[in-house]
């Protein structure tokens, strides 16, 4: 197994992980299995968009220089509910009971909350822990009060050893926005009413 790529349980190579098991007890144990290998996967590859079919929307920005070739073909073509070598893929209404878990784990939000329900926001960390990470490096760094970019504070030389460095944008988006609302920063926005900046107090 090399290094740069994500070590899949062993449960993932028996066929009935796949096919939503009719013994209550037996599926709340898989339904949980499911979704702690789904946030592991992510962060392991640093995925932050999921569609609906398990197939990466978005990812870390220098992803391809960090996980290796094996990206394109193992991780952006591929789904996370389907396993080739054995042939099986989870269906539709199982996939569903997945989303909804991680919804309720506060792991998962649909991008279009209305009606397109396709593409979803994957928080290996919730919201809440991630504002609290954000919140402990800035004060950390001893930048409290300093008006950060959003590029400063997804991609500063600073940050590149934490795990919200190359944060996907909307996900800061809602990160920043937690924090205002735990009266934690204050942001800045241009003239299209876009968030540009933020000042952790």
């Amino acid at each position: 197994m090399n290094e740069k790529e994500f070590k899949f349980p062993s449960i993932y190579e028996f066929p009935p992980f796949f096919t939503k098991q009719p013994n209550l007890s037996t599926y709340n144990s898989q339904l949980s299995i499911w979704c702690k290998l789904i946030l592991e996967y992510c962060k392991f590859y640093k995925i932050w968009q999921l569609n609906i079919e398990g197939k990466v929307i978005s990812i870390n920005d220098e992803s391809d220089e960090t996980i290796g070739l094996s990206l394109p073909t193992k991780i952006k073509e591929n789904s996370i509910f389907e396993n080739k070598s054995i042939n099986r893929r989870l269906k539709p209404d199982f996939i569903k009971d997945i989303i909804s878990e991680l919804q309720r784990q506060q792991h998962l939000e649909f991008i279009d909350n209305t009606t397109n329900q396709q593409q979803f926001y994957i928080f290996w960390y919730t919201v809440e822990e991630w504002s609290s990470l954000i919140l402990q490096w800035i004060e950390n760094t001893g930048q409290q009060g300093t008006v950060l970019t959003l590029f400063e504070l997804r991609n500063s030389p600073l940050s590149s050893n934490q795990e919200f460095h190359n944060m996907d944008h909307g996900v800061l988006i809602k990160v920043l926005n937690k924090l205002v609302e735990k009266k934690r920063a204050t942001i800045m926005k241009d003239e299209q009413n876009q968030i540009v900046g933020v000042k952790i107090i």
